[in-house]
């Protein structure tokens, strides 16, 4: 009897280390994290902004470069803007004004700002000018800083475990992750991105409520 309990309890304990050798802490490797999404509408623009951490320079290459915070706003949907047409947000006592460019890439007009910190609140204030007219918006949003994305995290390193085996080297993993929140039609998803050194990507989309993995592709 004492040998059957000994045998079974080197049984759970061997399981227990198999289900638990692939689960890599991803976070680790963040070279991207988009965790805040804010939006606004009206009848002559579409205004999103993102917060996030992310390397800088912005690279492709499998390892993870020199994080800061950074605030992104991109407009569509939108009447022309004219070459000195601005933004200025405001939130957290913390006021930035910037100019836009076009992207012909996305169809959308950009404008970026590297911060010291990112918006801890729901809501930010935003004024355009554009060809002498003033627009005024509060961009509503979401900010998931806390520990959803590592769910997430967690759901693409079991799902991507036999991959990701492929990327270890002496104890450590060549690569480097990119985290998104895309919120649409009032639902949150996380698009997750793990780089080889190559520059090849293996992408996926899952669901924020559930974790489920929704779809993935290698790019």
């Amino acid at each position: 009897m004492k040998k059957i309990l000994v045998t079974l309890c080197i049984i759970v304990s061997l399981l227990f280390v198999s289900s638990c050798k692939n689960e890599i802490d991803l976070s680790m490797y963040l070279s991207q994290n988009r965790t805040s999404v804010y939006t606004a509408v009206s009848e002559n623009y579409t205004v999103t902004l993102y917060g996030e951490e992310r390397e800088d320079p912005f690279l492709s290459d499998g390892f993870v470069g020199t994080i800061k915070k950074f605030i992104t706003v991109r407009i569509e949907d939108c009447k022309k803007l004219l070459d000195d047409a601005s933004i200025t947000i405001s939130y957290d006592g913390v006021t930035l004004k910037g100019n836009f460019e076009y992207s012909p890439l996305s169809g959308k007009y950009i404008t970026e700002f590297e911060v010291e910190n990112l918006p801890s609140k729901n809501d930010i204030s935003a004024v355009i000018k554009n060809d002498g007219e003033e627009y005024t918006f509060t961009l509503s949003g979401y900010n998931l800083s806390g520990e959803n994305y590592k769910s997430a995290l967690q759901a693409v390193s079991k799902s991507a475990s036999g991959y990701l085996d492929k990327l270890k080297s002496n104890g450590s993993y060549l690569m480097e992750v990119r985290l998104r929140t895309i919120y649409q039609e009032d639902r949150i998803y996380y698009y997750v991105s793990i780089i080889d050194k190559q520059g090849k990507t293996l992408a996926y989309l899952v669901d924020g409520e559930s974790f489920e993995i929704l779809a993935s592709k290698t790019i």
